[in-house]
């Protein structure tokens, strides 16, 4: 008998389409770490996969199948009824129709177990792709943060780059025309630009270990 192309995603029958695409990603990554069996039988598994996806994915082959699952059900429940009429017959004739009605029941009882446990299975699944999917989309807003706050401190420091060159620029002394007093004017303005020199370079060193914490914690983040 063919097997269902929801089981084979271990899909309900009204799986969105989103989570069809979900299973048969799942299954493809479970199939490619599968261990103890040979390439052939990889690839006729793949197919099989592939096939199923083919199907589900696409609304107008998903709808052809459905009715042709809808038609075997019904099918099969009238064939179970005519059945279980007959094994009423064969009960009051008094022919052990009674232990076959049983295992019936058991068999339809297992059945909606099965069911119940792929329903589950596709639900909890369906959880870790979301959380997985959750957790990315975190790490992708931190990363963006983090990177906006170093472009941040780049700017700022070049901004003071900027301004500090525009102060020495438009406050540079007038030698006076007393050769004493443009000496005296010329060194305090050389202590003044040393000063200045030494603190940016203080504050460029800052500047520079402060973002090579930054891209240390990014690294390690994104490990």
């Amino acid at each position: 008998m063919e097997k269902d192309l929801y089981d084979i995603l271990d899909l309900v029958e009204n799986a969105p389409e989103q989570m069809i695409s979900r299973a048969y990603q799942l299954k493809l990554a479970a199939l490619e770490g599968k261990a103890g069996i040979s390439d052939s039988e990889r690839q006729a598994q793949r197919r099989i996969l592939d096939d199923a996806y083919r199907t589900l994915s696409n609304p107008n082959l998903r709808s052809s199948y459905d009715g042709m699952l809808l038609r075997r059900k019904q099918a099969s429940e009238k064939k179970g009824a005519v059945w279980l009429r007959a094994l009423v017959i064969l009960a009051m004739l008094g022919a052990g129709a009674g232990y076959i009605v049983t295992d019936h029941r058991k068999q339809v009882a297992a059945q909606e177990a099965r069911d119940q446990a792929a329903r589950e299975e596709a639900a909890r699944l369906q959880k870790i792709a979301d959380e997985a999917e959750r957790k990315r989309l975190a790490l992708e807003q931190d990363r963006a943060e983090r990177a906006a706050q170093l472009q941040a401190e780049q700017e700022k420091l070049e901004n003071e780059r900027i301004e500090r060159e525009k102060f020495l620029a438009t406050h540079q002394f007038v030698a006076d025309t007393s050769a004493a007093d443009a000496a005296k004017a010329r060194m305090r303005a050389a202590q003044e630009k040393g000063k200045q020199d030494a603190e940016a370079e203080a504050n460029r060193r800052r500047a520079l270990e402060e973002l090579e914490r930054q891209k240390r914690y990014l690294r390690e983040r994104g490990r």
